[in-house]
């Protein structure tokens, strides 16, 4: 979904929103720390590295990058994810991903932003 969205050259949300997606993703206990070799195959951590290399290009930062780690309940890179707009998310995320959301992290900005 990320490296898809980046390759698409499709844009970013407002800045304010990513800033504040950020917050509420540094203080969620679903926000889990560590190398993206934790989550993920060699392969697929590459490509995220790429895709991070390629936000950074982009200038897709947010002053809170330091404390993200990967969203427990999609494992997505959250320095990426709080940029993303809401339909690509919503398009790709498995149903039980949102499901442990709403039952671990009822003040996610992503259920926030779900349409009802």
């Amino acid at each position: 979904m990320l490296v898809e969205w980046l390759a698409s050259g499709a844009e970013a949300v407002p800045q304010e929103q990513a800033t504040g997606r950020g917050q509420v993703c540094a203080g969620c206990s679903l926000n889990e720390p560590g190398d993206l070799s934790n989550f993920f195959t060699r392969a697929a951590s590459e490509a995220i590295r790429k895709a991070l290399n390629t936000r950074r290009e982009w200038k897709l930062e947010t002053a809170l990058d330091k404390k993200l780690g990967v969203c427990g309940a999609c494992l997505c890179p959250l320095k990426l994810k709080v940029h993303l707009p809401i339909d690509r998310i919503l398009a790709k995320i498995l149903p039980e991903s949102l499901d442990y959301i709403r039952a671990n992290a009822p003040g996610c900005w992503l259920l926030k932003e779900t349409p009802k």
